[in-house]
């Protein structure tokens, strides 16, 4: 049992929590609501046959509050959370007693943070979108009268151009399914022009991209490049029967559908197909990594906290011996030829497009061990490849680094495909 975020009662007589019944599974499991007694009986789960995880697992690059996500009702009778569907995070509220739960907070926003005040009548959150980091907003506990209460970031919107989102759902080359995508184009792009397109890929592998600002996604649409960015197979928010389809199949099953996205964007006409790029953090690298050595059609890639290697990260990543065997369905004793199939490094022989490898030297879950292992590879073939290490950081250098080594970070990446795009 793993279960998480632990918040009493009021009452002090029971316990609820998030989590899923199986330990390792981390988030290629829906996290599910639970009650259980201080003394760890009567442990009841009340979101059975409800098909969405309660967390936030809409990635950026900021950090989320580290609040628990949970909390109960002053009366006992309801328990509120933020819930992750179709890259955006809700607010709802679920019956302790049983029964449907109620959305209060939806639309295309990110739920950031949450809490009830003494009487429980009201609720202050913090909500985010693609153009917003950030509102404070106030709701009743029922969910009415929701309207944003302080905008800290008014000043600062009014200064800048901000590019907004077009939302694409693109069918699957494997099944039909609709994949969801979003592309941004580049600010003050004019009409007629084409212009060169990113394709940034998101970590987890069960995560997901969506209604949220990202500070990266900005800065490339306003140095002339569109971004385009989606949730394959494999990602949170669209069923737990989706986020499972890459277990065992990294890689082969998400790829497709990445490509098909790419193909929808190139079909409206204003892409430069011939300037196409491609970038990911942590599973994203691993996926940047895996692209170029499957396809030539990248000019550009930028592989940060990547996986290149899905041996030895067993062996040396912080997660690597219950996170690889999850993920992959075996040790790699018991299936060395998967954990070789799988790994991005066996076909750097294929890799032809620029490469950029960003890492920091203290990454403990994608250890920096991967990166060089990809870049000494690729330097004794020949190929363009080059690797920035950043000191004294960890694997969440974009997110919560040093200052200045998140500029540093973002420069180089815009050096690298103003250089090769």
């Amino acid at each position: 049992v793993a279960l998480l975020r632990p918040v009493w009662s009021p009452d002090g007589q029971r316990i609820a929590a998030v989590g899923h019944l199986e330990a390792w599974a981390g988030s290629a499991r829906h996290k599910r609501l639970w009650t259980v007694k201080p003394d760890g009986d009567e442990l009841l789960c009340l979101t059975e046959a409800f098909d969405a995880t309660l967390e936030d697992t809409l990635l950026t690059d900021a950090f989320g509050p580290t609040r628990p996500g949970l909390a109960w009702s002053p009366d006992g009778r309801w328990i509120y959370a933020q819930v992750s569907e179709r890259g955006a995070v809700h607010l709802y509220r679920f019956p302790v007693e049983g029964g449907s739960p109620d959305c209060l907070l939806a639309g295309q926003r990110r739920v950031l943070d949450f809490s009830l005040n003494a009487d429980g009548r009201w609720i202050a959150a913090t909500v985010a979108d693609p153009l917003d980091p950030g509102t404070v907003w106030l709701l009743a506990a029922d969910g009415s009268e929701a309207r944003p209460l302080f905008d800290p970031n008014a000043e600062w919107k009014r200064e800048v151009d901000l590019a907004a989102p077009e939302e694409l759902w693109v069918p699957s080359p494997s099944d039909g399914q609709l994949v969801h995508a979003w592309v941004m184009r580049p600010i003050g792009m004019a009409a007629g022009e084409r212009c060169p397109l990113v394709l940034s890929v998101h970590g987890g592998p069960h995560a997901m991209y969506g209604w949220v600002y990202c500070h990266e996604f900005q800065v490339l649409a306003a140095r002339g490049y569109a971004v385009v960015y989606a949730n394959p197979r494999g990602s949170q928010g669209y069923g737990e029967e989706f986020l499972a389809c890459t277990r065992g199949a990294w890689g082969e099953a998400d790829m497709p559908d990445l490509m098909a996205v790419v193909d929808a964007v190139l079909a409206q006409g204003w892409v430069d197909p011939e300037r196409l790029g491609v970038c990911g953090g942590s599973y994203g690298g691993y996926m940047t990594n895996w692209i170029i050595g499957h396809t030539d059609r990248f000019k550009a890639a930028v592989s940060m906290r990547c996986v290149s290697n899905l041996l030895s990260m067993y062996g040396t990543s912080d997660i690597g011996v219950y996170f690889n065997e999850w993920e992959l369905g075996a040790t790699p004793w018991e299936d060395p030829e998967r954990y070789r199939r799988l790994s991005p490094l066996t076909y750097a022989p294929n890799i032809r497009t620029p490469l950029l490898l960003l890492h920091a030297e203290e990454d403990w879950r994608c250890p920096i061990e991967q990166a060089e292992q990809l870049f000494a590879w690729l330097r004794r073939l020949g190929r363009t490849v080059e690797l920035v290490r950043f000191p004294s950081e960890g694997h969440n250098l974009t997110r919560s680094g040093r200052p200045r080594h998140r500029i540093e970070h973002l420069e180089h990446e815009l050096r690298w495909f103003q250089t090769y795009l």
